[in-house]
């Protein structure tokens, strides 16, 4: 994936423009007024937010952007004029009176936040026929068009909008708000985070809920695709007639989300302008994000840190991964010299047999990698009432387990494509198998893989303990 394309994206960006204050100071002592910190203010800075921050994002990896918004007649608007004029983003901004810039006041103390204050309008909404005005004089001029609506009053016609950029076959993508997306209807492609989506559809505790209710969104919305950003479990794609795919975070260590989501659609919008394909897009917006998250406050991400980030490999330490990054992993390790071990399997309820298993398996190389079924492939393997618990349960119990490096769910009932793709250094089963009836032994021996069986533990199997407990 070569991300120096990511330079020739044009973006128009439009949407509700933010200020973003930080004051910085020391909090050493509590006010006798009142139980509240005094902090001692030692720097002040400004920063673009909101649809001004996705566009900085857009411009930070040498791309084009275009940012319509809009703005009061007050100080603010100056600061924030001066921020895009610093950063040579190209703006045109509707001027209102009476209508406040929208900004945000943070004060940090020992890069911790006390208190923001909001600078925001009521609840009344402002004329944004001008903002309209804009879009259409400058559409023509790009390939793709984020709506970034923070319920500011700057798009609160945005359907107007969404309708011109498709009559011009623009590739729409919207930052959502609100508890109806109703009225993104006909865009291509919107990217809510998990609260959000769930203050829409309704709660969702398992993933084939999440999934079920995302594509009946694009259904019901008729959108090409839906992401959805979900903090410490990364991104999870839907396409209309594919299956959901996830990508899991790449943050080291999340240190301030502010932001966070500006930078995921600047750079995703950015890759999608660039023509690469909706799942590298994705990826390129998740980098993006790990990167984001690490720093306080709202950033922009440039190119060279994404070139860094990209070719860095995934840590070891029982991460959910997918196939892309697990590959790229392995091949910095080979080139180490470390031995890699690969095991699969439902792990419905995990019992002593799976933990034996797990043992002996890691210690049969340097790194271990679980490929896991999903939920159909278990019901197909299995039968009905199979899994019991749900792959996300699952997975969520191995990654508590020491021993494993990597986890990663595939969806048929035999890994045959992830160990053609990985070619693990040793293949490892439960000792209820047998050799020459494992269709994997061929495989990975046809490479120079190795294929062993794991001491079997009597009386340990997920089927007796289903049965003893119907039987009770």
């Amino acid at each position: 994936m070569n991300l120096n394309h990511l330079r020739n994206a044009r973006v128009l960006v439009v949407g509700d423009v933010i200020l973003d204050q930080y004051w910085f100071g020391e909090a050493t002592r509590i006010s006798p007024e009142a139980p509240a910190p005094i902090v001692h203010v030692e720097n002040m800075e400004n920063r673009l937010g909101g649809a001004a921050n996705v566009a900085m994002n857009v411009c930070s990896l040498g791309a084009k952007a275009y940012l319509i918004g809009m703005v009061g007649s007050d100080e603010n608007a100056g600061r924030l004029t001066d921020l895009l004029d610093a950063a040579a983003i190209e703006t045109s901004m509707a001027c209102k009176q009476g209508f406040k810039t929208p900004t945000k006041l943070r004060v940090i103390s020992r890069n911790q936040q006390l208190l923001r204050l909001d600078h925001e309008n009521d609840q009344s909404k402002p004329d944004n026929t001008e903002v309209i005005e804009l879009c259409k004089k400058h559409m023509p001029d790009y390939e793709t068009l984020v709506i970034s609506d923070y319920d500011k009053g700057a798009v609160t016609q945005v359907q107007e909008i969404i309708s011109t950029a498709r009559e011009e076959n623009k590739k729409v993508i919207v930052d959502p708000k609100g508890t109806s997306f109703d009225k993104y209807r006909n865009a291509n492609i919107i990217t809510p985070n998990f609260q959000e989506f769930s203050l829409v559809a309704g709660p969702c505790e398992e993933e084939t809920e999440l999934e079920d209710k995302a594509n009946r969104m694009c259904q019901k919305l008729n959108l090409d695709a839906l992401l959805v950003t979900r903090s410490e479990r990364g991104m999870s794609l839907y396409v209309q007639g594919q299956q959901a795919r996830h990508f899991p975070t790449r943050a080291k260590e999340v240190y301030d989300v502010t932001g966070a989501g500006d930078t995921v659609v600047g750079l995703f919008a950015s890759a999608i302008s660039a023509n690469f394909s909706l799942p590298d897009s994705v990826k390129i917006a998740n980098l993006g994000a790990g990167i984001a998250v690490s720093r306080l406050g709202t950033v922009s991400v440039t190119l060279e840190e994404l070139n860094l980030s990209l070719n860095e490999p995934l840590a070891k330490g029982k991460r959910v991964t997918d196939l892309d990054e697990l590959r790229q992993s392995l091949s910095a390790l080979r080139k180490s010299g470390e031995k890699i071990v690969f095991t699969n399997g439902c792990f419905d309820l995990i019992h002593q047999g799976h933990i034996a298993c797990l043992r002996d398996a890691k210690s049969r190389g340097d790194c271990l990698i679980v490929a896991i079924n999903d939920d159909a492939s278990v019901r197909n393997l299995k039968g009905e009432g199979r899994p019991v618990c749900s792959l996300k349960n699952r997975m969520a119990v191995l990654e508590e387990l020491s021993c494993i490096d990597w986890i990663i769910p595939f969806s048929e009932e035999t890994p045959l494509a992830l160990i053609q793709e990985l070619k693990p250094d040793v293949y490892i089963k439960g000792g209820d198998y047998e050799k020459e009836k494992l269709v994997e032994a061929g495989l990975v021996r046809s490479y120079g893989g190795e294929v062993v069986l794991s001491p079997y533990v009597e009386g340990c199997s997920t089927t007796g303990i289903i049965d003893s407990i119907l039987k009770s």
